[in-house]
């Protein structure tokens, strides 16, 4: 449970941080680096595939 919080805190967080910047894959990279810092990469990786287009959707809807 502590892992699913700590990803979603991540990803709503990435997505304020593309809204403010435009994504690109060095971001992206660390992104998927604080996930595996945090140990949740395993769970990380089986959002990353959807997590790209949502991230680009979510800066599309904030810029």
């Amino acid at each position: 449970m502590r892992k699913v919080i700590c990803v979603c805190v991540l990803f709503f967080s990435s997505i304020i941080y593309a809204g403010e910047q435009p994504l690109t894959e060095e971001k992206y990279n660390n992104i998927i680096k604080l996930m595996e810092m945090t140990g949740s990469i395993d769970l990380g990786l089986q959002m990353s595939q959807t997590m790209t287009s949502q991230l680009v959707k979510g800066a599309n809807i904030l810029c």
